[in-house]
């Protein structure tokens, strides 16, 4: 993921890029997924075979951490553990 992207507010999409993605078939989703995972240029971002590479990385990790869950208070990690289904549940309930 690209680390300056990663913080970007949600851009302003003009009539124009509207129509031009309408053309080409992309939603607002897949800027955003380019704009937070692409390399940054001069004017924007773009999506190298090295982006592609790191966000597959990013995602086998994600994929090995999946089930664990980080307690937090006050933005500091006070423990972390694997949870169950029932406990995951219990927690996004909250």
């Amino acid at each position: 993921m690209n680390q300056s992207s990663s913080s970007l507010k949600p851009p302003v999409l003009t009539f124009h890029v509207q129509a031009r993605m309408r053309q080409r078939g992309l939603r607002a989703d897949d800027i955003e997924l380019i704009r937070r995972c692409g390399d940054p240029v001069t004017e924007g971002f773009v999506v190298t075979t090295k982006a592609v590479q790191r966000a597959r990385a990013e995602l086998q990790r994600l994929e090995r951490l999946a089930g664990l869950a980080v307690i937090e208070i006050d933005n500091t990690v006070i423990t972390v553990y694997r949870a169950d289904k029932a406990r995951v549940r219990r927690l996004k309930s909250r």
